[in-house]
């Protein structure tokens, strides 16, 4: 399948199978995917005894429980119609500089079905 093919290759072989066999078919319309790898330091770390276990929608429609950071640090937030951008700064571990930071964009929508807003939101707005 193409699209494992790509995942294969991209994330130097960390994801081999992204979708199953027979997941794509001709009534396929859109394949969302995504794949971050970095190894750095977060600008305020999140406590492990913070972390959480909460329900995470699929696409499908189904959920599984799975980890949540939890900080009460003050984070960027930004909202829009339909979902909201949350930025976090981090810091690559590799420098011994901690001014070369980068930020690291979340997109959440608002409802669990909701993906496709922040995506036609992006694609459609110059200067997003």
């Amino acid at each position: 399948m193409e699209v494992n093919s790509w995942a294969l290759r991209h994330t130097n072989g960390l994801i081999k199978n992204l979708l199953p066999p027979g997941s794509v078919t001709n009534q396929t319309i859109k394949i969302y995917g995504n794949a971050l790898y970095f190894k750095g330091a977060w600008e305020n770390k999140f406590g492990k005894s913070m972390t959480i276990h909460k329900p995470f929608h699929l696409v499908n429609g189904k959920q599984v429980l799975v980890p949540f950071m939890k900080s009460y640090e003050r984070k960027y937030m930004k909202a829009y119609n339909g979902f909201k951008v949350l930025r976090i700064l981090q810091y690559r571990v590799d420098y011994k500089d901690t001014s070369r930071q980068f930020s690291m964009y979340f997109f959440l929508p608002d409802k669990k079905d909701g993906l496709d807003k922040p995506v036609e939101e992006i694609t459609s707005s110059y200067g997003f």
